[in-house]
């Protein structure tokens, strides 16, 4: 039997659990060990986060905080010793620390294939780093967009060979979804009614979420539905943005028709207690909250944006609407609350679709495919 491959991982940081974090978390439990050697490269770890402390591979931290910082020199022959030491034969990079430094050395000392995950549409970038992704992109063997919609934007801003990008969507352990109803006292716990209709957003508190439009939508929603109430579980990252949509929530008299929850520890368990899914971003790339509330057989509203477009089957597991468009996501909302036997079946076809496509098993086996076509391309 030939021995395993060794691939490493690279991440700028492992601090929290967003969607990359817990996509390359789902990916090295899940990676055959009999075909695979896996490593991690960061660059920041929290070592309290218990999914990065079990970790079940070797995880190296290097400091290199900036392409242009002294580590980045400094780290660099390190580097290259590790993939020979370990006999590295792909490297997988994700965000642009890791894509340009790490790859930039991979591919410059080694014959490692060289993978990218692009998870966004490019709403961390600049100028600065367009120019440098559009300079080096012919470095990368492979890149992996989250969904068709990143698969696109990074073919025509970073002028990508189309053949070389992939789409490999964010994976879901369908098996850790807990069952509709199944936390009673949850509620009771969070301080929420019982017996009033939840709409839930789980997004971090940011302009790019849109929920200053969710306010908005919540005011016309509420005029016809008194009884809804919307809950919004996320980190505060910009505490004045939250402050405005506390000031915009009592202009608009839904302060007590809104509830912003803060980050909770388990979101798939406020999921199991709510009724409809709404996701009112300006951007993005794949929703782990969306695909989380779709496995949790929940239907959902959400912008046309992004991978949204991709996840929700318009009509049939739940409805997409246009960004900043309050009324048009209200209107939805209505109808899903004034049928309700619709919206359960659209959330039992929800939860189907997670199952067939995007299920950890599904998509890790996916991703096993792409590596293998890349190695044997190789030999």
């Amino acid at each position: 039997m030939s021995e395993p491959v060794g691939i490493l991982y690279v991440i700028d940081e492992l601090m929290q659990l967003g969607g990359a974090e817990r996509n390359l978390v789902r990916t090295l439990h899940a990676l055959p060990r009999d075909r695979f050697r896996p490593f991690v490269l960061t660059f920041r770890l929290n070592p309290e986060v218990e999914d990065f402390r079990s970790l079940p591979c070797p995880v190296e931290v290097y400091p290199v905080y900036s392409l242009y910082s002294p580590d980045a020199l400094r780290y660099a022959p390190r580097l290259l010793r590790w993939l020979r030491r370990e006999r590295v034969r792909l490297v997988h990079t994700f965000f642009e620390t890791a894509d340009l430094w790490a790859g930039g050395v991979a591919k410059a000392g080694s014959d490692a294939i060289l993978v990218s995950s692009r998870r966004d549409m490019g709403i961390q970038r600049n100028w600065r780093l367009n120019l440098i992704y559009r300079m080096v992109g012919g470095m990368f063997d492979q890149v992996q967009t989250v969904s068709d919609q990143v698969r696109d934007y990074v073919i025509e801003q970073d002028r990508m060979n189309p053949a070389d990008v992939v789409t490999v969507p964010n994976a879901i352990d369908v098996e850790m979804v807990p069952k509709r109803g199944s936390t009673p006292g949850l509620r009771s716990t969070l301080g929420l009614p019982a017996g009033r209709p939840l709409i839930a957003t789980v997004a971090n508190i940011r302009p790019v979420k849109g929920i200053d439009v969710l306010v908005r939508t919540a005011a016309v929603v509420c005029r016809e539905r008194p009884d809804a109430l919307f809950v919004v579980a996320g980190k505060v990252i910009d505490t004045s943005y939250q402050a405005g949509l506390e000031r915009l929530a009592g202009e608009l008299g839904v302060r007590d028709h809104i509830v912003f929850l803060g980050q909770v520890e388990n979101p798939l368990e406020l999921l199991s207690e709510c009724d409809i899914f709404h996701l009112p971003s300006r951007s993005e790339g794949m929703s782990n909250a969306l695909l989380e509330a779709m496995a949790s057989a929940l239907p959902a509203v959400a912008t046309q944006v992004g991978g949204n477009c991709q996840l929700v089957q318009d009509g049939r597991t739940g409805f997409l609407t246009p960004p900043e468009v309050a009324e048009a996501a209200a209107n939805r909302l209505l109808d899903l609350l004034n049928h309700p036997e619709q919206a359960r079946a659209m959330g039992e076809a929800a939860r189907r679709l997670v199952e067939q496509e995007y299920s950890t098993e599904a998509v890790v086996n996916s991703l096993v495919r792409l590596y293998d076509d890349l190695l044997d391309g190789q030999e």
